[in-house]
């Protein structure tokens, strides 16, 4: 693999990065199979709850995050909510 995607993971949550920040982090054949094979890390892990996936950065743009998908017990709905209803838009 050639790092085009990085995996992590902190506590529940695992952090994906897509790392082409010269193109843009956009999606090319190489980071769809690295993903793909990082998601497959994610599903097999019951201990990971939340995936989150958040790009490189270059000099002209900010990284961004957002909630790619899910396995929540139901009583940390109420806190995951309450989480991202006090994030800044």
């Amino acid at each position: 693999m050639a790092d085009l995607v990085t995996f992590k993971t902190q506590g529940h949550v695992a952090i994906f990065t897509l790392n082409r920040p010269r193109a843009y982090n956009a999606i090319s054949a190489e980071l769809a199979e690295e993903f793909e094979a990082h998601m497959r890390t994610f599903e097999a892990n019951e201990d990971l709850w939340i995936g989150v996936v958040t790009s490189s950065q270059n000099k002209a743009s900010k990284p961004l995050a957002f909630v790619a998908c899910c396995r929540l017990p139901p009583r940390c709905a109420h806190f995951i909510l309450l989480m991202f209803s006090r994030l800044p838009i």
